[in-house]
């Protein structure tokens, strides 16, 4: 039997977008009824198994028709990927002015940036029957602009906030539909919407979350998710945890420090600190561990742990860089390419095909067009680096005073015409690779000092 939704708005466009998006979500397992006040005044709303209503202020004007006892979410809103990329484009200091049909959604959409943090931009709100207008060019609206006064210049309409995975999953559960939370196209709009992580400490914190709401948010995380209360009992942990500890039962009501005695608890509960990732030994593996504090009333209720295997982490990361990077930085030369009759090149040969074993650094010497690179192309082919990039710079080519950078890569704003979003190093896209610096001797003597730093 299928269940019905009634699903309750200010303004009719919201209303669509709303049912579009739950019909996609839920199929024919659910019967839905929308009302906009925006289409007429509701005096009466069908009986219906749950209830949806957009914001508080609206609760309060329809909760007398609705039947005592039915469950009514009021859900939180969040904004999907592509949305999001269109906000952080905008230059960092720049003033916006973002415009929403009632104060209430207004404040709403700018704390969801915060908590997103967006904090590159002012925002400056603007709703509908506002007296005073902001004198901004540059206007952001989640689907609202036929409120954007005239005067604005730029407008930015990211289109409809989207329900957020909390609140979808709470619909779900309400329903008796959580099995929908498993399908891949579910899992695939979760995954294209942005996640507020702090939701998963502040769903902990609410007395009436269902656990199975809990669980299911956290094996939609790619890290493994660990929650104690304040006796480090677990009260919560996701499949992925399990999986790079190792554990094949689950972990619940366990005490934390008998399954990962390494990480001090008493001293985390009196600091009430974040703590920075760090490395640790489990089962032989390499867990990488960072433990958040669940904060209530000002007290330290619990801990939220993330954990990762580190090389698997790694090998991702490597994955990530090389779709970053393309077909480019690799080595083509082996040994098998390096032919001759000289004893001398021979035993040059023999020499390089031995220290291409070690991880040392190693200095190639020699006139131009001797193979100086095709060496290091070989030695690398030939190292238990190979699997990773070979990259090359040829220091000579590169103007001192944009070669540290080059090397080391920048951050965003460090310098007059850096790149928006920085740039990665040569140093950081060759991690656990090989990097050949030809023409060494042609760099600022300065700038050889710190990379003799690095190399030692």
């Amino acid at each position: 039997m299928r269940k019905k939704i009634a699903v309750i708005t200010l303004n009719l466009n919201y209303a669509n977008f709303l049912y579009k998006q739950l019909r996609q979500l839920f199929k024919d397992n659910i019967e839905i009824v929308a009302y906009s006040y925006e289409v007429e005044p509701i005096t009466r709303l069908t009986y219906a198994d749950l209830y949806i209503i957009t914001v508080s202020s609206l609760y309060h004007m329809v909760k007398k028709y609705i039947p005592k006892g039915k469950k009514v979410i009021i859900p939180s809103h969040t904004i999907t990927n592509s949305q999001y990329e269109q906000i952080v484009s905008i230059p960092s200091g720049t003033s916006v002015m973002v415009v929403n049909d009632t104060y209430e959604s207004t404040i709403q959409t700018i704390t969801l940036f915060h908590n997103l943090k967006i904090n590159h931009l002012d925002f400056i709100p603007y709703y509908n029957g506002m007296k005073n207008v902001p004198d901004i060019d540059i206007a952001i609206t989640p689907g609202e602009s036929r409120h954007i006064p005239s005067r604005v210049k730029q407008v930015i309409d990211i289109g409809n906030r989207t329900i957020d995975a909390d609140s979808l999953t709470e619909i779900a559960i309400s329903l008796d539909l959580k099995h929908l939370l498993n399908e891949d196209y579910f899992k695939e709009h979760l995954e294209n919407i942005k996640i507020v992580k702090s939701n998963l400490i502040s769903l902990f914190d609410k007395s009436n979350m269902l656990e199975d709401q809990l669980l299911s948010l956290l094996n939609i995380m790619d890290d493994g998710i660990i929650i104690t209360d304040s006796t480090g009992t677990v009260c919560a942990c996701n499949n992925k945890a399990l999986t790079v500890l190792r554990k094949e039962n689950s972990i619940m009501n366990e005490n934390i420090s008998k399954i990962i005695p390494q990480v001090p608890y008493k001293d985390f509960f009196q600091t009430k600190t974040e703590t920075k990732y760090r490395l640790i030994k489990v089962n032989n593996d390499t867990i990488s561990i960072k433990t958040v504090p669940v904060i209530s009333s000002g007290k330290t209720s619990g801990t939220l742990i993330i954990i990762n295997n580190f090389y698997e982490k790694e090998k991702n990361q490597h994955k990530l860089r090389t779709q970053l990077l393309g077909k480019g930085h690799k080595a083509k030369h082996t040994f098998d390419d390096i032919i001759t009759v000289n004893d001398d090149y021979i035993k040059i040969k023999i020499l390089a095909e031995k220290r291409a074993k070690s991880d040392a650094s190693v200095l190639i010497t020699g006139e131009s067009g001797t193979g100086k690179e095709m060496f290091a192309q070989a030695i690398h082919n030939a190292s238990r680096r190979k699997r990773f990039p070979f990259v090359a710079v040829n220091c000579a080519a590169i103007p001192d005073n944009l070669l540290e950078s080059e090397l080391f890569g920048y951050e965003e704003g460090a310098f007059t015409g850096a790149r928006r979003g920085g740039k990665i190093g040569l140093f950081e896209i060759a991690h656990n690779g090989t990097v050949f610096l030809d023409e060494i001797g042609e760099m600022n003597y300065n700038l050889q000092a710190r990379l003799l730093r690095v190399l030692e």
